[in-house]
């Protein structure tokens, strides 16, 4: 059950999506596993993976955004037969040197005639506190709205039905886990829950359709996920199939000139 991986990088394995597939319907039917790594997990599961039924493919970006990654991510899980799940992380505080924090609250998007456009849609005062729940500078509506209607659109306009594709806030988990696993305040919760992170994708009942391999992949999550191969003989599935050039920019190159213009004005995509 130790699997070698295709490729390793930043210290972290990485499977084929095939692969990885084969291998979690595996586990999810091995009970003595399922037992071993519920002990681990001290019986909790985050929302929607409480039973070991199909694969689910794992992207995890903070906020679900219809991102050029979180659409081909989709799509390379679902042809290689997991259930597509995007799990997100709406009460992470916001932090300005994270790039992917920074996209949630500074919008990337690609817009016709070539024009990449980043917006900041949340007002200074505001850039404190749940990356999810911030106010933006479009009255009455908060970031995870926003972000909310145009994935949609998004999703829909790629022939993709929005209340289709799963969706899973791994907050509560993420942080019950820490908790538990000896986080105290003043340490990065991230550096306790990713035990718990790697236990899930060493289950079956997950496997993380992850991001280009990065640095933050050879200090959080690398060790994590050796602890839980020492103490379940099982390494956490881990695939990253996502071609290059493929950014976290937002496509919205279809819009007409008056729907860019609600789009930046009113924060929505009109599809009329």
């Amino acid at each position: 059950m130790k699997l070698q991986g295709n490729y390793v990088r930043d210290g972290l394995r990485y499977e084929a999506a095939d692969k990885a597939f084969a291998e979690a319907a595996d586990r999810v039917a091995n009970d003595n596993l399922q037992e071993r790594i519920g002990e681990l997990l001290g019986g909790l599961w985050p929302p929607g993976f409480e039973e070991p039924d199909n694969p689910k493919a794992v992207f995890a970006p903070y906020l679900a955004r219809g991102s050029e990654m979180e659409l081909r991510a989709l799509n390379l899980a679902r042809a290689a037969g997991f259930t597509a799940v995007v799990a997100t992380y709406r009460d992470a505080r916001f932090v300005n040197n994270n790039p992917a924090a920074v996209d949630c609250w500074r919008a990337p998007l690609l817009l016709p005639k070539g024009q990449q456009r980043k917006l900041w849609v949340v007002p200074e005062s505001e850039r404190d506190g749940a990356l999810g729940a911030a106010s933006t500078i479009y009255e009455g509506k908060n970031v995870g709205e926003y972000w909310q209607g145009i994935r949609r659109a998004i999703l829909d306009k790629n022939g993709m039905v929005a209340d289709g594709i799963g969706s899973a806030d791994f907050g509560d988990w993420y942080d019950a886990q820490a908790k538990r696993l000896g986080w105290r305040p003043g340490m990065k919760k991230s550096e306790v829950y990713y035990l718990a992170s790697m236990a899930l994708y060493a289950s079956g009942r997950a496997v993380l359709f992850d991001t280009p391999p990065t640095t933050y992949a050879n200090y959080y999550m690398a060790p994590a996920a050796e602890r839980v191969n020492e103490a379940v003989d099982a390494y956490p599935l881990v695939t990253n199939d996502l071609p290059g050039g493929v950014t976290d920019w937002v496509d919205a190159r279809f819009l007409r000139d008056d729907q860019v213009k609600t789009l930046v004005n009113e924060g929505v995509i009109d599809e009329r």
